[in-house]
C-alpha cells in the first residue's frame, strides 16, 4: 500500500523550489525588452528604430505561434526517440547552422 505522506513530503519542497526558480527566471527576463530597445537606440536613428522594434515584436509573436505547432507535430510523430529528444535535435541543428553565420 502506498504511503501518501511520502509523496506529500517530497512534492511540497519541490513545488516551492519550482516556484522560486520561476521567480528568479521572471526577474531576469523582466528587463529584456526594455534593455533591447535601449540597446537598439544606440545603433539606429529615429526613422529606422520603429521598423527594428516592430520586427522584434513581430518575430516574438511568430515564434510563439509556430513553436506550439512545431512541438505538437514533433510529439505526434512515431519515432524511436522521445519527443523532447527530437525537439532538442531540431534546436541544436538550427543553432549549429546559424551560429557561424552570426
Amino acid at each position: 500500500m502506498p504511503r501518501p505522506w511520502l509523496s506529500e513530503s517530497v512534492s511540497g519542497p519541490l513545488s516551492a523550489l519550482r516556484r522560486a526558480d520561476q521567480a528568479v527566471l521572471t526577474a531576469c527576463e523582466a528587463g529584456f525588452a526594455a534593455s533591447l530597445i535601449y540597446y537598439l537606440t544606440t545603433f539606429y536613428q529615429r526613422g529606422e528604430l520603429g521598423k527594428r522594434i516592430a520586427a522584434f515584436y513581430s518575430c516574438q509573436c511568430l515564434s510563439g505561434a509556430f513553436s506550439g505547432l512545431l512541438s505538437y507535430g514533433v510529439f505526434q510523430a512515431d519515432s524511436h526517440l522521445h519527443g523532447w529528444q527530437i525537439l532538442f535535435l531540431i534546436e541544436v541543428s538550427v543553432a549549429t547552422y546559424r551560429g557561424p553565420l552570426c
